[in-house]
């Protein structure tokens, strides 16, 4: 089995992510003990195929939790970034609900905005507390 080398791709957006000992991601995964918070997964599991055979290893991510979320200021932040630790699966089903989520709250201000042209109306049905 061949290893792919992890690169970090975006240096100029995180530059304090560059250090492992103590990047915002590294201390996430150290709070949530190395475990996907949503299923449990754990950090470097190896997954086989359906022969028994190595296939890959699971790494975790520092997933963004997003601000919709009802969870977000319960979450301690990490030098401003509110982040959980998730398994690449749990990751991306996370991410693409909030996407839909916020694709309908803009879908719901386009709609509010053709039938009332009062701000406040506008303000107070699409603002999310």
């Amino acid at each position: 089995m061949s290893m792919r080398r992890r690169v970090k791709t975006h240096k100029k957006r995180y530059p304090k992510w560059l250090s492992k000992k103590n990047s915002p991601a590294r201390l996430c995964k150290e709070r949530d003990g190395w475990h996907c918070v949503l299923c449990g997964e754990a950090d470097r599991t190896l997954k086989l195929d359906e022969n028994g055979k190595p296939h890959h290893i699971v790494y975790l991510h520092a997933a963004h939790v997003n601000p919709l979320d009802p969870q977000y200021t319960s979450i301690e932040p990490i030098e401003d970034e509110v982040l959980l630790a998730m398994c690449p699966s749990c990751h991306r089903s996370y991410d693409a609900h909030w996407a839909e989520i916020e694709h309908e709250l803009l879908l719901h201000r386009i709609l509010l905005s053709q039938r009332y042209t009062n701000t406040w109306i506008m303000d107070r049905f699409t603002t999310v507390v």
